[in-house]
């Protein structure tokens, strides 16, 4: 039986604001396109690592995978 953690007696970090960095700071964000692909099985896209990896029984927690997620590879509208 898997044991819940108790994470109560963390403490909660201060909570920083964007007047707190220098107004030169840049923010930046980033991806994977394994976060966003999604088309996992579709027709001439072939299976990433992380496809392939994440369909192997027993190595994610909770058996989830990238197969559809954002799902970007059917949502964008090639013209």
């Amino acid at each position: 039986m898997a044991q819940k953690l108790n994470l109560t007696h963390l403490p909660v970090p201060p909570v920083t604001h964007r007047s707190s960095f220098p107004s030169t700071f840049t923010f930046d964000v980033a991806t994977s396109a394994y976060q966003i692909e999604g088309g996992w099985n579709e027709a001439k896209k072939g299976p990433s690592i992380w496809d392939k990896f994440t369909h192997l029984e027993g190595k994610i927690l909770d058996g989830n995978n990238g197969n559809a997620d954002v799902d970007h590879y059917n949502r964008y509208k090639v013209k």
